[in-house]
């Protein structure tokens, strides 16, 4: 049986206290690609360690999640719940922070390169006074999206107006994958590294690769898994709609027939406040019919008592999948676009990989 690995929840305050809370329970954490992890944990109220300065509501405290001494997530206090019985901690990571801050105002950018749209964005964000981001977090690598199989950057013409920095690197992600094709992989992800010293910020154009001694097959190192197949938002005739100078309303259509022929003609009209000229409305137009085309591709596994997250690979890393039970068939890889662990009170852990099917 394997070993059960020690975890190890950690709040530091903002003095840089550390208060190790050993007998916490209910604890679980998750990280997602582009998006905000959380993780959660309760503190029993007979805990000696508890107090108010060790959970402080009066300013912003940090939380560090070790297993087996190696930190595995990372983030800010976001919500502190007093019952009874004791204290819940609600925690998101770093990339939360992202949306404290918006891009400037009336920015006008002009067929630039994403990369240095989102470098400018960044150190104007860096520069203003009280910012969490010049105070904690290192600025790492800025790429550039290329154009669909091709080594030229993307470029993108837009008017910035105090969008949510964390939404607007969203729509930067969007823009790059809306290149991508069934031979050209641009899987473009942003991220904030977990480390005590230097966690970081990046955004990077093509994240993972395929990982083939990495095999997860059913009554093995899967015990259960959960795909769900939702045919409500397919949509495969698709008009997207801006507003450029002007005002002037453009417009972008893009359709799909073998999606039109399996699932009815299906109209979505998406209006994208934020687009101000018509080759990222294009772009992300296009990018809106691929995503939509399709019931959601998205499936979650359970792993086995033992088998530790992210053994192997790394988030964004496609692994091998085998599954045939009922009507289910799988063979192939699927890419890793998140991790959540949840840890009983004797230690065990529950490990749920999220996978994600390839475009086709």
């Amino acid at each position: 049986m394997a070993a059960i690995p020690k975890y190890v929840f950690v709040i530091k305050d903002s003095s840089g206290n550390q208060y190790e809370f050993e007998r916490s329970t209910n604890r679980a954490y998750e990280n997602y690609e582009n998006d905000i992890g959380r993780c959660r944990f309760f503190i029993p109220h007979n805990d000696l360690k508890l107090s108010s300065s060790s959970v402080s509501v009066d300013s912003l405290s940090q939380i560090l999640i070790y297993r087996n001494g190696t930190l595995v997530w990372q983030g800010v206090v976001q919500i502190v719940q007093d019952t009874v019985d004791g204290t819940w901690v609600y925690g998101e990571t770093f990339m939360a922070t992202l949306g404290w801050y918006g891009v400037r105002y009336n920015q006008v950018y002009t067929a630039a390169a994403i990369g240095s749209i989102i470098t400018d964005e960044y150190d104007n964000i860096e520069s203003r006074s009280g910012n969490f981001i010049s105070s904690k977090i290192t600025q790492g690598t800025i790429e550039s999206p290329y154009i669909s199989a091709t080594a030229n950057n993307l470029t993108i013409t837009r008017t910035l107006f105090n969008e949510n920095f964390l939404s607007f690197l969203k729509q930067m992600v969007l823009a790059g994958r809306a290149e991508m094709t069934s031979t050209f992989a641009q899987n473009t992800v942003f991220n904030i590294s977990f480390s005590e010293t230097t966690p970081t910020f990046s955004f990077l154009r093509n994240v993972g690769s395929n990982k083939s001694d990495v095999v997860l097959e059913l009554d093995s190192e899967i015990v259960d898994f959960n795909i769900p197949r939702d045919f409500r938002d397919v949509s495969n005739q698709v008009k997207g709609l801006a507003i450029a100078s002007g005002p002037t309303v453009i417009s972008a259509t893009y359709s799909d027939t073998t999606s039109n022929t399996a699932w009815y003609r299906r109209e979505f009209y998406p209006f994208f406040n934020n687009i101000t000229a018509q080759g990222e409305l294009n772009q992300r137009s296009s990018n809106f019919l691929e995503d939509r085309k399709e019931p959601r591709r998205d499936m979650k596994l359970r792993l086995a008592q033992g088998l530790v997250p992210f053994d192997g690979y790394v988030m964004g890393d496609s692994i091998k999948i085998r599954i045939n039970r009922g009507r289910v068939s799988i063979d192939e890889f699927r890419r890793v676009i998140g991790m959540e662990v949840q840890i009983d009170d004797s230690g065990i852990e529950q490990t749920v990989p999220i996978l994600q099917k390839a475009r086709s």
